[in-house]
């Protein structure tokens, strides 16, 4: 591990480069294909100096990378008490972080709710994965119930290949097309776009696909001018929701792929516990999942002509 004046914590094999940042949320802020310089998830550079803080919009400050929310992930007031932020009470606070051999372990306490998060980073043993360890810890007297969401951003470009389950997906979101209501559709086509293909900066584009539930269990991205992308792997029976946000200048004038595992859909914890949807933390008991980013050296989507 390596710490920079900025307060960076470095973690890094002969391939991959990572960075985070436990003063922000424990974010990773950066992660390198070493052999291209090809970074491989998406930051925000118009906010890379603006300092978040607890109870923030997240739409304005987030500075992209992989970011976690918890107990919910859309602002609501919960049980007519808990004002719960946009994306909840983890995201922008500091978190301590401490090296164990080859591992980082990071860890927050939430102010409203009794809960303990922790998360351990580590490079799988032959280097070609990041892999990523959830625990959330019930420290109170009484059960709750929550929503936990992983949000990785990942770089896209013009050329860059998409990939994701071939399922039914809901369609949420459409510019600069407009829909009425959610349109269904099956990956990767809707009507005559495909969503495998990268659209260019200035197509104004940005989308929202909601997969829920979803039987696959993974996605990612590949840049065929760079010969390098990324995996991202997730556990479909804790992440019941997949979420993937297609931008293309049409959001901000933002250029990435916004991702999110969630544990289910909608994602506000106050409509989550109306559906009978979000889950449930006993007291004194411990939750784990995981997810692994791995770098990938071809494309593992089947090419087609549009």
């Amino acid at each position: 591990m390596k710490t920079s004046n900025n307060g960076l914590i470095t973690l890094e094999n002969e391939r991959i480069l990572a960075q985070f940042n436990p003063q922000d949320g424990a974010r990773l802020v950066r992660l390198v294909e070493k052999s291209t310089g090809t970074a491989l998830i998406w930051t925000n550079k118009r906010t890379k100096h603006v300092t978040r803080y607890y109870g923030c919009n997240y739409d304005d400050l987030s500075n992209g990378g992989v970011e976690e929310a918890f107990p919910t992930v859309q602002p609501c007031a919960f049980a007519d008490a808990e004002k719960l932020p946009f994306f909840g009470e983890i995201w922008a606070i500091p978190w301590e972080a401490q090296m164990h051999g080859d591992t980082l372990t990071m860890s927050c306490l939430c102010p409203i709710f009794p809960a303990e998060v922790k998360k351990t980073f580590s490079f799988s043993q032959d280097g070609w994965s990041l892999m990523t360890n959830y625990e959330i810890r019930n420290i109170g007297m009484q059960a709750f119930q929550y929503v936990f969401g992983v949000h990785p951003s990942l770089t896209l470009f013009e050329d860059s290949r998409l990939y994701a389950p071939p399922e039914r997906y809901s369609l949420c979101v459409s510019m600069p097309q407009t829909i009425t209501g959610p349109q269904e559709m099956t990956w990767p086509r809707w009507g005559n776009l495909d969503f495998r293909y990268a659209m260019p900066a200035d197509s104004l584009g940005c989308y929202q696909l909601v997969g829920m539930p979803v039987q696959g269990n993974h996605y990612g991205v590949y840049h065929p001018s760079a010969g390098v992308g990324i995996d991202v792997a997730y556990d479909p029976g804790f992440f019941r929701c997949l979420s993937l946000w297609p931008i293309y200048g049409g959001f901000r004038g933002h250029m990435c792929l916004m991702s999110e595992v969630f544990t289910c859909y909608p994602a506000a914890l106050d409509e989550a516990v109306r559906l009978g949807l979000a889950e449930t933390l006993l007291p004194g008991t411990t939750v784990k999942t995981s997810v692994v980013y791995t770098l990938l050296m071809s494309n593992p989507a089947k090419e087609e002509s549009r």
